[in-house]
């Protein structure tokens, strides 16, 4: 599974690149809705990633959830971390 901020997720629609198949990704973003890549299995979502967290790893299975790109979304989930 993957959780990726909005910036990110941006970058590769400008850049019209998804290399991730279908596995199953987070976009944190206050945008809403907006343009998926065809097959891509994303869910655009508005809040802290603990309130995901656990539909996450259950989508990762036995693997990790990767946190790919987006400082604010990295500072959000150690902020949280700390608070557990």
């Amino acid at each position: 599974a993957i959780a990726m901020g909005s910036a990110t997720y941006e970058w590769l629609r400008d850049a019209d690149y998804w290399d991730y198949g279908d596995t199953p990704c987070w976009v944190f973003t206050s945008r809403g809705e907006q343009e998926r890549f065809e097959g891509a299995d994303i869910r655009f979502v508005a809040g802290r990633p603990a309130e995901f967290i656990e539909e996450m790893r259950a989508a990762a299975g036995d693997k990790v959830v990767w946190l790919m790109g987006g400082g604010n979304l990295a500072d959000q989930v150690v902020e949280e971390g700390r608070d557990r």
